[in-house]
């Protein structure tokens, strides 16, 4: 496990353990990494799959690392709207979106869904 938070350290369920002191040093240690197993887990969040997405990593280890199976699939990766897309292309029904740049548009789209 490869992470920034020191609470991870007190688990007896994890055995092996690595901490660094930030998210852009989880990044370069992922760099520094051979990531050929499944039970590599990186402890991050929307904005370490944004990192992550765009680092400089070989295309192929990006696949292994983020949640993929596919070059295809990394648009819904860091965005709710490519998700939606992808889902959608899978005849997975998501609800109705808009994109709104500011107040007014979230509030004129709100109107459009029909969920204010």
């Amino acid at each position: 496990m490869l992470t920034d938070n020191p609470l991870f350290r007190k688990s007896k369920f994890i055995k092996n353990h690595e901490e660094v002191a930030n998210r852009n040093q989880i990044i370069r240690a992922i760099s520094k990494k051979n990531i050929d197993c499944y039970n590599f887990i990186i402890v991050g969040d929307d904005k370490m799959l944004k990192g992550i997405l765009d680092s400089d990593f070989p295309l192929e280890k990006k696949i292994k690392i983020l949640p993929v199976t596919g070059v295809e699939y990394l648009e819904h990766i860091f965005s709710k709207i490519g998700l939606s897309k992808m889902l959608s292309k899978s005849n997975i029904l998501t609800p109705e979106f808009l994109v709104a740049r500011n107040f007014f548009e979230a509030t004129e789209a709100a109107k459009k869904v029909s969920i204010q």
